[in-house]
């Protein structure tokens, strides 16, 4: 054929296919013919070279190409030739002289092809055995349209080729003949011209086309059907470039039509695309190129066109599209704190898809020539037909994905400690066999068992899906794993990184591991709510849509309110988390239990969630009546003590600071230990100043140096201890200097208050460092002691008086009310009581009682209704035995508490009394009678009895003496009976009584108390006062 040796090369991977076009339009040169042309043997019509519409080429031929791509591998290929005119020599008709001859003589010259009409005239002719016109026409085609495909393409089918009746192009069809006895029109044909009807054939051929025509890298593990199946389906858009070839003399029109499962989106500008009904309905493309103009030395017209596919939805398979701002990457991190010195962080990526930009960024491209093809997006299925079909290195992935660049986010904002090292990411085969990864089923070998159509061979796994509704889905996302070098990092470090309170950080500066594990078992449970920003800064801004998980398992001593082992914070794509943190113990304090004394005896019941215990003793040695001075002494000591087990927290007490609580119902007595400790470790510990003046007036400040007293309050150990004692040493100051302000600015009949011997002693114990597990068995204690004193009040003034009731000579008072109740009435009616008291039943064997215990009277009763709270909002209660020790001789007896709280005992023959008070609200009626025995009339009467047995034994040998006087006189009287025994009156005067108002005073005549009643009290007046008020020490103490 003419013009082949002339085509052009193929500007594109495609561009064999359509060679076969080339190939058709080198046919034969058509002969001319004239009207009843000498060349036809039977009737044609008037051959007229006007009517020739290629007048310097041979060929006339318009055509359709109609190409099928059936897959990745076979082209059909359906052209269909409407031949009007055609190359003589390839027909062989110039190896006929005869034919030359007459084609000459019809006026057709070199350039001239034979016209339809002589074709088919000489259709039947025979050129070889067995060969004839018609027979050479078709082999002519057959062998152009195999050459051509077989050097662009690789192989081809022999084309099927014969002739047809009509010819259609753009919708128009037009009849076609090869019957040489109805061509002409003096056959009975509508038009008289040579060209007319044209000659038809139809030819098919399968084309086997190349791999590289698809942009694939082709290798041994390629399976390019469902390999551009899947891209297509997965989004991609895959641009094929070619060339089409225009040979002179034809006018060609060319079709595309993509795979069932595609779709042409776009051609270039040269080009149209064409509905196609289907089903389902598609687009090709079309293009045509009309060279029937060429001139005798124009060669073939190349036209480069471009086709943009994509994914054809089926009703069953549909084109990924995946949302606006979809979860690309599911980020899931790990950070392991159960050893802090070996920490480590384990880094899962859940990859759903990666998005243009990244597969850009990082270089990846799964394409031969990345710019004849469009990736929107690459799914986990995608990765997974990539990676079983060898068409990516996914090292490219793992060596570009920014592990490092996260881990230092986590280092630096969850810690801030240096970069962790990471080791090199790797893919996870299949999540589901045991790789401990939560999330959906996925990996590299994950195979699709749900949700997937096409039919494959028996035992093929699907790793990916190409057709069905999950056909290239991203829902079973590919992984990859790395872990971390182990670092050291305790969750210490991460409070302290996020904390921004300075005297919080100075804490947190000498806290210890062993002191946070105590913090938090002290029954502390914390609780905040953090916002997504805090992950932000971890994710780089170069990712795709990225969700963030950010699991820290907690080392073993600490957990959540929840009780479990781990926080997990989450950073989603929606923005808005609320992330809640919880911390507690895990060997958490319950406050829920009893409290027992040193004695074993219930101190706190297992509801009261303060515990706060107090013990006061006070020891009254004696209480003695001098009524030789008009004085009363009494000798006691105070030993009180407050143990603190635990301190109950009002819950509405306790801060909130937006999302950030903290939780605790009590403050065992352990944690306080623990931050004395804590406070001793800082460079600036813990204080406050308690100034005295606070609680002196202006007149006091001025006047007292006490009340210039500043206490430091440190809170360690020694500071404790030395603030307590200094407290004693201040508060006995107050007490001396106290009592000298009020005597110097009080008018008063207080004439001397000597206070010198009082003390009170401050202590404080158990503030040692806390157990290692913490409770509140063991209470701090602070105990205040008055040592043993003597006190002695002393009367003086005219007693007389006092006993009417007049008490302005009265130097000797606390009370005006009180005189004669507690000094002046024992003293003065001690006599009397005695003389009436033998006429009453309140003297019995045992002594004196009140009320008497032997006739009607019932026993004193007062009721006690109270509350121990000395703080109802912390229910502070000072509970406990209250206990006082009687000097010997007086007693209670038939003391009853109503409640059960008083207990009784003889200790050394003294009555041990303990009253133990209740904690909060209590009522209880307290009954009793009291007893002086004689034993006490004994201790007070001593004096008097020793005076009489004294007297009576110098009575007793005064009157020996007198008799052994008489004795020798009358033995004088013997001696000398002549002298008679007589006395002077001034010896007589001086044996006579003698009088000394000193001496007697007003009470030289002694009044008269033979009435059987008591004398009156004297009525109540505030003008008293006390003469003397002596303390002295017990180690100072001898009895009168």
């Amino acid at each position: 054929m003419s013009g082949l040796s002339g085509r052009p090369k193929c500007l594109g991977n495609y561009t064999s296919v359509f060679l076969v076009l080339v190939m058709t339009l080198h046919l034969y040169a058509p002969l001319v013919s004239a009207a009843n042309m000498s060349s036809c043997q039977t009737d044609c019509d008037e051959y007229d070279s006007n009517e020739d519409l290629t007048p310097q080429r041979q060929d006339w031929i318009e055509g359709t190409y109609d190409f099928s791509l059936q897959d990745t591998s076979t082209i059909s290929l359906e052209l269909v030739w409407a031949i009007r005119e055609f190359n003589r020599s390839a027909l062989g008709l110039d190896s006929i002289p005869a034919i030359q001859a007459a084609l000459a003589s019809d006026g057709l010259d070199a350039n001239d092809g034979a016209p339809a009409d002589l074709i088919r005239d000489q259709f039947n002719t025979v050129l070889a055995p067995n060969v004839r016109v018609q027979d050479q026409l078709i082999t002519e085609i057959d062998k152009s349209i195999k050459d051509s495909v077989e050097s662009g393409f690789g192989s081809a089918t022999d084309p099927l080729t014969d002739y047809v009746t009509s010819y259609t192009n753009a919708g128009a069809t037009i009849a076609c003949s090869t019957d040489e006895l109805s061509d002409a029109a003096s056959e009975g044909n509508s038009v008289n011209n040579a060209f007319e009807p044209p000659i038809c054939i139809k030819s098919t051929v399968d084309i086997t086309i190349s791999p590289d025509s698809f942009n694939l890298v082709s290798n041994s593990e390629l399976d390019l059907e469902r390999s551009y199946q899947g891209l297509l389906v997965m989004g991609t858009e895959v641009t094929t470039m070619f060339d089409l070839v225009g040979m002179p003399g034809h006018k060609a029109s060319y079709s595309f039509n993509p795979p069932e499962y595609a779709t042409i989106k776009s051609v270039d500008a040269n080009g149209t695309r064409a509905a196609r009904a289907g089903p389902p309905a598609y687009f090709a493309g079309e293009w045509e190129i009309d060279h029937r103009n060429a001139g005798v030395n124009d060669g073939n017209i190349g036209l480069p066109i471009e086709v943009e596919m994509v994914h054809r939805n089926r009703s069953d398979t549909s084109t990924v599209a995946i949302p606006t701002n979809e979860k690309a990457l599911d980020i899931q991190i790990k950070l392991d704190l159960r050893d802090e010195a070996a920490a480590t962080l384990d880094f899962v990526v859940a990859l759903h898809y990666l998005d243009e930009a990244t597969m850009s960024d990082w270089g990846i491209s799964m394409m031969s020539v990345a710019e004849r093809a469009t990736m929107k997006q690459v799914t986990s299925d995608g990765i997974r037909l990539a990676y079983h079909n060898d068409i990516v290195d996914l090292s490219n992935v793992t060596e570009q994905f920014p592990v490092a660049t996260i881990a230092e986010g986590i280092s630096s904002t969850v810690a801030g400690m240096e970069t962790i090292v990471m080791n090199p990411m790797t893919w996870v085969s299949d999540s589901s066999s045991g790789e401990g990864i939560d999330g959906p089923a996925g990996g590299l070998n994950f195979t699709h068992s749900t949700g997937c159509t096409e039919i494959v061979p028996p035992n093929q796994p699907l790793y990916y899906c190409v057709k069905g509704p999950k056909a290239m889905s991203y829902e079973s996302p590919v992984y990859l794993r790395t872990t971390s070098q182990p670092f050291s990092m305790t969750l210490l470090n991460i409070l302290k990184e996020n904390n921004e309170i300075q005297t919080v950080e100075d804490v947190l500066d000498v806290l210890s591991t062993d002191d946070f594990r105590l913090v938090m078992n002290a029954g502390i449970e914390v609780e905040t709510s953090l916002d997504s920003s805090y992950l932000s800064a971890i994710v780089p801004d170069n990712l795709p849509p990225s969700e963030l998980t950010l699991e820290i398992i907690l080392p073993p001593w600490i957990q959540t309110m929840d009780n479990t082992d781990r926080i997990v914070l989450k950073d989603s794509l929606y923005g808005n988390d609320k992330m809640n943190i919880s911390l507690s113990g895990v060997a958490q304090y319950d406050w829920r239990n009893v409290i027992k004394n040193q004695d074993g005896d219930v101190a706190c019941l297992s509801n009261q969630s303060t515990c706060v215990t107090s013990m006061v003793n006070m020891d009254a040695l004696s209480f003695d009546f001098n009524e030789w001075d008009r004085s009363l002494s009494f000798v006691f000591g105070v030993d009180a003590n407050v143990a603190m087990h635990r301190i109950g927290i009002p819950q509405d007490r306790i801060p909130e600071y937006g999302d950030h609580r903290i939780s605790m119902e009590a403050i065992p007595s352990d944690l306080v230990r623990l931050g004395i400790d804590i406070s001793s470790r800082l460079d600036s510990p813990f204080n406050r100043s308690l100034n005295f003046s606070d609680y002196c007036t202006d007149e006091m400040i001025l006047n007292m140096p006490v009340c210039n007293e500043n206490i430091t309050f440190v809170l360690t150990s020694e500071g404790l201890t030395a603030f307590v004692e200094r407290i004693g040493v201040v508060l006995t100051d107050f007490v001396h200097q106290g009592t000298e302000f009020y005597m110097r600015n009080s008018s008063t009949n207080i004439k001397t208050i000597d206070m010198e011997a009082f003390s009170i002693e401050f202590g404080i114990d158990g503030i040692g460092q806390p157990d290692y597990i913490v409770s509140d068995n063991e209470g701090i204690f602070l105990s205040m002691k008055i040592p043993e004193v003597r006190f002695k009040l002393a009367v003086d003034g005219n007693l007389g008086e006092m006993m009417s009731g007049n008490l302005d000579s009265a130097e000797l008072s606390l009370t005006t009310s009180a005189i004669r109740q507690t000094i002046l009435w024992p003293m003065v009616s001690v006599i009397h009581s005695f003389s009436t008291m033998l006429t009453s039943s309140v003297v019995s064997l045992s002594g004196l009682t009140l009320p008497s215990n032997e006739g009607q009277l019932d026993p004193f009763s007062f009721d006690i209704a109270m509350n121990s709270f000395v703080n109802d909002e912390f229910q502070l209660a000072l509970n406990g035995p209250m206990t006082i020790t009687l000097p010997k001789g007086l007693k209670f007896i038939e003391l009853t508490s109503s409640a059960g709280n008083i207990e009784m005992e003889n200790v050394s023959g003294r009555q041990k009394i303990t009253y133990t008070v209740p904690y909060g609200d209590f009522e209880d009626t307290i009954t009793f009678r009291f007893q002086v025995t004689w034993y006490f009339f004994f201790l007070q009467l001593w004096k008097y009895i020793a005076i009489i047995v004294i007297l009576f034994g110098l009575a007793v040998r005064q009157r020996r003496k007198r008799k052994q006087r008489k004795r020798k006189i009358r033995n004088a009287s013997k001696a000398n009976a002549a002298h008679k025994v007589s006395i002077s009156p001034t010896e007589f005067a001086d044996l006579s009584g003698f009088h000394s108002k000193g001496i007697h005073g007003d009470m030289e005549t002694l009044k008269d108390y033979s009435d059987d009643m008591v004398p009156p009290k004297p009525p109540m007046s505030s003008n008293s006062g006390i003469t003397a008020v002596q303390h002295v020490d017990m180690g100072d103490y001898k009895p009168d």
